[in-house]
């Protein structure tokens, strides 16, 4: 994965505000060819975090709305996913100096604990943190897009009929995941995977947070 992109509305002050807290920031922050203000830090396992000051002028917000497919599955980038080796670590840069919100915690392993979601202060989009005690041979598994859809059986019955489907080779299942909701994997061409997801519980029930500790930290 290159990085992960978050918006905020004054640029300026994040960065001072990320400096005071000890992040390693630049000097000053740059503009996008498209024209909006940028600037990137990394997190505790290196990964690229670019916060992004939308502006009136710049190429994305001028064609906003225009370039938007009648044919797109989904409406809305619900999460991300990304490989974290060091729980605390990834809980105090985006929790406590970021502002995230923990809301659940998940495991497909009752004695070790798999994933934690964290919401953006100002939203309902979140991060999923995939936690690992041992690195993965491969990452594109792990590092994902989940994409918001209302109904999965109509999203999965509309790329089946499409004509690029027949060249995908893969079959498309879908099944409720560790957190009640309906989803299914997809992969593009690199193998990273795109995962769709309805935004409720199959049931309508809170599936509780896993208590099980989090893996040993896989680095100093």
């Amino acid at each position: 994965m290159s990085h992960v992109c978050f918006l905020t509305d004054d640029l300026e002050a994040m960065r001072l505000y990320l400096a005071a807290k000890g992040i390693d920031v630049p000097t000053h922050s740059s503009r996008t060819r498209t024209g909006d203000l940028v600037f990137s830090v990394h997190d505790p396992d290196g990964t690229e975090v670019e916060f992004s000051q939308p502006q009136p002028a710049s190429v994305e917000a001028q064609s906003a709305g225009k370039f938007l497919s009648p044919t797109r599955i989904s409406d809305r980038l619900y999460h991300i996913g990304f490989l974290v080796g060091n729980t605390q670590r990834a809980l105090d840069f985006y929790a406590n100096i970021l502002g995230f919100q923990e809301f659940w915690r998940g495991t497909s392993n009752p004695t070790q604990l798999s994933w934690i979601n964290l919401r953006v202060p100002d939203g309902t989009d979140y991060v999923e943190l995939m936690l690992y005690a041992r690195l993965p041979a491969t990452f594109g598994t792990s590092n994902h897009v989940a994409l918001e859809v209302p109904d999965l059986a109509a999203a999965i019955a509309a790329l089946q009929a499409r004509s690029a489907f027949k060249s995908y080779g893969q079959s498309i299942a879908g099944h409720i995941g560790h957190n009640g909701k309906r989803q299914v994997s997809l992969f593009d061409p690199d193998g990273t995977r795109v995962e769709l997801m309805e935004p409720n519980t199959a049931d309508g029930k809170p599936v509780p947070s896993s208590t099980a500790p989090p893996p040993p930290p896989a680095h100093d």
